[in-house]
């Protein structure tokens, strides 16, 4: 019979135990292909379509559906969470040790890459499709002299990363779509088709003999991340890690429209240019979505920037007329080796006006009859921003009033009691009032608030209903937006902790998180940002674009409590007696 995963015990991990079965519920188990070449393993996608070929399924998906689960998106096999609910049903279905099948996964290529996985996928992955292709799956790279040369045809882990350009083996460009038809190569979880095969056209890919490229100084260019090594690279960094965090940050820049229009008017090999004209007129697109030429060229562009660090890079940058500020919109943070020459060489200083000039720019602007505003005092002066301006003229709100935030609260209020009467609905509705209501009280982001454990989530709520059940005298040495607040908070968290998240935690997934979704797991908190910056908007603030830091720059209610020494005091009674709350076994 096969095991049905959603019905097994789960360890601490979330992972099912072994079952210890004795025999395999499937006919034949086919071993993974593995060697001690990184860039020579099999990847999951593969295995699983060709352990579905040798037991008679149709597809991979009636494989994993045997198992007890149902894997809608194939390409996220070996990515996230899906990976170790996939690992362990084809570890109970093969009777393979779960570290044999989970070396199949990208977990320490990703680990290795030092690049977490976020809501648009894994920057570092091919996990985009084009719209216009019907098929979804893992998408892979492939090299049509490995699949010729194959006793049994397979793909490679390698080959699922957006690194992947050429073979390692061979020296010539891999392929990322079919040469007669044109679709990209998908393994996606209903195919039928051979693996050297296209699914499309039928098309042979070991047919396709591809062009040869002579040895270059780049090695790192045909490796796998987790083979290269220091003297690989063209300058010295102290882990490996650190250098493709760098290329993170090269090609996020390369990859905005508007700065590859200004390499391509630079000092750059004119071998680079169809590729950064093509950026130039395209939408913003990353690294990882780009066909896998435009990713090449990329790649030997980094390598001709890095080369002679950093004068190579420095002169062609300056050239190009890239700041620091480029560098500094990112997201993530530069490694040393890049930040430090950003930071030496293209920090510029702006001119900055002062005070004296702002206002006489004000004063020459009153005597006609245009209305005064910030940006027409840019205009007059010149500039874009200051701090001169911004002394005069504060451009943004710098954080909530009690009465707005008392103001939204009752509007979260509102929308919980018209919510549909649906449970889910409902319940989540409740959810979210509660994440909002802790990041106003603790002044937190609602990422950190999702990080609440459950003991810190349970001891917010027996503040709130402190502050509610105190005798008038006491209550008096506490604002009076604290207690109103306080009472919305107390009703909302008892709707939550009595009620909603029982409801979510049938599924099975335990965590140590307040805060979880009906899905059981904790919430990344975009979903909040969303849903609060449409409460500002709807409140009439109009620097609803700040969101939640209208709040983190507070500092949150509980600041507001260390203006009187009284009502501090009476604070940090009630967090003692959280804290041995906290102690007993709930």
């Amino acid at each position: 019979m096969p095991v049905n995963i959603l019905a097994a015990e789960l360890d601490d991990a979330g992972l099912p135990f072994e079952t210890g079965l004795g025999l395999s519920s499937l006919l034949f188990c086919v071993d993974p292909i593995e060697g001690n070449d990184p860039t020579l393993c099999e990847s999951m996608a593969s295995w699983v379509w060709r352990l579905a070929q040798a037991n008679g399924y149709l597809d991979a998906w009636n494989l994993l559906r045997s198992g007890g689960t149902k894997l809608q998106d194939f390409s996220r096999l070996d990515l996230g969470p899906t990976c170790h609910i996939a690992t362990a049903v084809l570890s109970n279905l093969t009777l393979l040790p779960r570290q044999e099948v989970a070396s199949l996964t990208l977990t320490k290529n990703l680990q290795y890459l030092g690049v977490e996985e976020s809501l648009m996928g894994h920057p570092w992955v091919l996990n985009y499709v084009p719209p216009a292709s019907k098929r979804k799956g893992a998408r892979h790279a492939i090299c049509t002299t490995c699949l010729r040369e194959d006793a049994v045809p397979y793909w490679r882990q390698f080959w699922r990363l957006a690194t992947a350009v050429r073979c390692p083996v061979h020296h010539h460009a891999l392929i990322d779509r079919c040469p007669v038809c044109g679709e990209p190569i998908v393994l996606a979880h209903q195919r039928k088709t051979p693996l050297d095969q296209c699914e499309s056209c039928g098309t042979a890919y070991a047919e396709r003999r591809e062009r040869t490229y002579r040895h270059s100084r780049s090695e790192w260019i045909e490796m796998a991340p987790l083979a290269v090594l220091q003297e690989h690279l063209p300058l010295k960094v102290i882990d490996p890690r650190l250098w493709w965090a760098g290329l993170r940050a090269l090609f996020f820049v390369l990859c905005i429209p508007r700065r590859a229009t200004r390499f391509a008017v630079s000092k750059v090999p004119s071998t680079y240019l169809p590729t950064l004209r093509m950026i130039a007129q395209s939408p913003r697109v990353d690294f990882a979505r780009h066909s896998l030429s435009v990713r090449h060229d990329l790649l030997r562009m980094a390598a001709w920037l890095t080369r002679d660090w950093p004068a190579n890079f420095v002169g062609t940058v300056k050239a190009a007329g890239i700041t620091a500020c480029d560098f500094s919109a990112m997201e993530f943070g530069l490694p040393y080796w890049l930040y430090a020459v950003v930071n030496e060489s293209l920090y510029g200083k702006r001119y900055q006006v002062n005070q004296e000039e702002v206002r006489a720019a004000k004063a020459a602007m009153s005597k006609s009859t245009k209305p005064i505003s910030k940006i027409a005092l840019k205009r007059q002066l010149g500039v874009t921003e200051g701090k001169a301006l911004d002394a005069l003229l504060p451009a943004r709100l710098k954080a909530l009033s009690h009465d707005t935030i008392y103001t939204i609260m009752g509007m979260l209020e509102v929308d919980i009691q018209t919510t549909t009467s649906a449970r889910e609905a409902k319940a989540s509705a409740i959810r979210d009032a509660c994440c909002i209501a802790a990041a106003t009280w603790l002044g937190l982001s609602f990422t950190k608030v999702c990080e609440l454990t459950l003991s810190d989530g349970l001891a917010l709520n027996r503040t709130w209903q402190a502050l509610v059940v105190r005798d008038e005298t006491s209550r008096q040495l506490i604002s009076t937006h604290e207690i109103r607040l306080a009472q919305i908070f107390c009703r909302w968290g008892d709707l939550y902790a009595n009620g909603v998240r029982h409801r979510f935690c049938l599924y099975q997934q335990k965590t140590n998180r307040y805060f979880i979704t009906r899905f059981g797991r904790p919430s990344g908190g975009n979903g909040l940002a969303a849903r609060f910056a449409d409460l500002l908007r709807r409140a009439g603030v109009n620097d609803w674009g700040a969101g939640v830091r209208l709040l983190v720059k507070d500092g949150g209610l509980t600041s507001q409590l260390e203006k009187c020494p009284q009502s501090m005091s009476l604070f940090n009674e009630m967090q003692s007696f959280n804290s041995d709350a906290g102690n007993v076994d709930e």
